[in-house]
């Protein structure tokens, strides 16, 4: 029986290195040179192919997108902070200096709420999702997950200019926030894989 060359055989004979055996038996087989052949060609045709190099001129567009978009994360983060620090300065002056007596009183609920909606945001930043690679579908899901946190953060803000908004509507709109929170922090840390730049 025949033994023919293996592929690591005829690389090794390429780049001459191969054993004696190996060469002896190339030598005196068809099927073998006929192989080393074949490596030849797509060795060539691999060395035929254009270089692709990625355009310089792309570099300065992604950096602008990707400082833009750490840009919108801080302001919503730090946005709903000073709110959050704002909601309880305001209890806590209009409790001591009486103001607070005509206007309903923040209900416990919403000030837990809101703290649960600060904490998830400081576990959405230690994931570090912009170090993450999403596939089609998942990045379809953050998108709709990250455009409703918009449509109630825009609520929340069109209450905020009200004089005296109902304790019951930022109960739901802040529960709502909490639970969107709540799915894009899952989302992104069990769908996502970690690249390093």
């Amino acid at each position: 029986m025949l033994i023919h060359c293996t592929m690591d055989e005829l690389i090794a004979i390429r780049d001459a290195r191969g054993s004696k055996t190996a060469k002896e038996h190339l030598e005196n087989c068809d099927e073998c040179m006929m192989e080393m052949e074949r490596l030849y060609q797509t060795v060539a045709a691999m060395k035929a192919l254009p270089v692709l190099d990625a355009p310089r001129d792309r570099w300065d567009t992604i950096s602008k997108q990707v400082v833009a978009e750490r840009r919108a994360q801080n302001k919503s983060f730090f946005g709903w902070a000073g709110l959050a620090a704002a909601a309880v300065m305001a209890l806590l002056v209009g409790v001591q200096t009486g103001m607070v007596s005509h206007q309903p009183e923040p209900d416990d609920r919403v000030v837990t709420l809101m703290e649960q909606s600060q904490s998830l945001e400081n576990i959405l930043r230690e994931i570090k999702p912009h170090q993450k690679v999403l596939n089609g579908r998942v990045a379809s899901t953050v998108v709709r997950i990250e455009d409703e946190i918009r449509l109630v953060d825009d609520r929340l803000s069109s209450m905020r200019r009200q004089r005296a908004p109902s304790v019951e509507d930022l109960e739901i709109l802040w529960g709502e926030r909490v639970r969107l929170m709540d799915q894009l922090v899952i989302v992104r840390s069990n769908r996502a894989t970690y690249v390093r730049f």
